[in-house]
């Protein structure tokens, strides 16, 4: 009952038994605390903090359902936030933490959570592209063809989650396409 009083979200049990038993946990709890604005307990803290590497040996399945229930939340950007400050997205996700390190990536996931909340969510595929293209100028930019840095990129982004080969895909087209309307158009194509 102090808890409640006090907001604050405890493992019931020993929490290094508890996400032992079952990592995928850690993000729960934390996706958790984060809808409603309650704080970990410090035992679940110093769990988490030992035990986040045990995310990288959890099915891919599993973890791209837990990325992608997250994007229906309406929090997602403070969610993918607490996950990378816990670092417990690296192990799993190292592309989308690096992501989750750009301005514009936070950006979009604030306009995916309004959108959400306001009834007109973003298809996840979208939603992957947008983020993916807050750090494409990077990743397209390094003097590879385009299409083959593209595939670079969205290969490593997905290194660890498990996205269908027709979004992954869809989500290169966009990147490409989006490229190219950021480059000055050449003489022969005006």
């Amino acid at each position: 009952v102090q808890d409640i009083r006090d907001r604050v979200v405890r493992s019931i049990g020993d929490p290094m038994v508890r996400y032992r038993e079952d990592p995928v946990r850690m993000l729960r709890a934390v996706k958790f605390l984060e809808k409603l604005s309650c704080r970990l307990a410090d035992d679940d803290e110093s769990a988490m903090g030992r035990l986040a590497e045990l995310l990288a040996v959890v099915p891919e399945s599993r973890l791209t359902d837990e990325v992608h229930k997250i994007f229906k939340t309406g929090a997602s950007g403070k969610i993918l936030r607490a996950w990378q400050s816990r670092r417990l997205l690296a192990p799993f996700a190292p592309g989308l933490s690096g992501l989750m390190e750009r301005d514009a990536s936070v950006a979009v996931l604030g306009l995916a959570d309004r959108l959400e909340a306001e009834g007109h969510p973003l298809d996840k595929t979208l939603l992957w592209s947008l983020l993916l293209a807050s750090g494409a100028d990077e990743a397209l930019g390094q003097g590879h063809r385009p299409d083959q840095a593209a595939d670079a990129y969205v290969t490593k982004v997905f290194e660890k989650l498990r996205v269908g080969r027709h979004d992954k895909d869809t989500i290169r087209h966009i990147l490409l396409l989006v490229q190219k309307m950021k480059r000055p158009p050449r003489p022969q194509e005006r």
